[in-house]
């Protein structure tokens, strides 16, 4: 009779947690269905949120694009006028001689530190390099070429294009 009892027990043990199992089972998947649910919820709205300020930072990108044409034009604007007032063919004689007296102090300290930022230390002569790429002006050659064949900056080389276009 002990026997029958405590086999009784383990059955009525068995089904209890059986039920209980059971029961818990919808629970625990209805409380996973919420957490996934409140996860896309937060996934969603913290999307939303970059988004915005995405479009805040391209806004603000654009309006700084905008201002720096704006100096550009301006920019522009003031290279083509000549300085004080003067007339365009004094401000292209001073731009002349400007050239040609720094043509011929090319020993001079200031030339020679210009020349060495301005050309490789392989290159033989600085002023090879200047005659080479004015010649190349002359031809016709883009900027990019030239800045490649003689190792001279292409700000440098469009700066003697701009001296060449107005000595003509």
């Amino acid at each position: 009779m002990y026997t029958e009892v405590l086999g009784f027990l383990i059955i009525v043990g068995a089904l209890v947690v059986l039920v209980i199992r059971r029961q818990m089972k919808p629970t625990e998947e209805r409380q996973t269905a919420d957490a996934a649910e409140q996860m896309r919820l937060e996934l969603e709205r913290s999307a939303d949120e970059i988004i915005a300020r995405m479009g805040e930072h391209m806004d603000h990108l654009e309006a700084l694009i905008a201002e720096a044409d704006k100096r550009i034009a301006l920019l522009d604007h003031r290279a083509a006028e000549p300085p004080n007032g003067q007339s365009d063919t004094d401000f292209s004689r001073l731009l002349a001689d400007s050239l040609q007296q720094e043509e011929e102090t090319a020993g001079a300290a200031a030339a020679e530190s210009f020349a060495e930022a301005a050309v490789p230390a392989e290159s033989s002569e600085p002023d090879t390099s200047f005659a080479r790429a004015r010649e190349l002006l002359q031809q016709g050659a883009p900027a990019e070429e030239i800045a490649r064949e003689t190792n001279i900056g292409r700000g440098a080389i469009e700066l003697l294009r701009q001296m060449q276009e107005r000595r003509l």
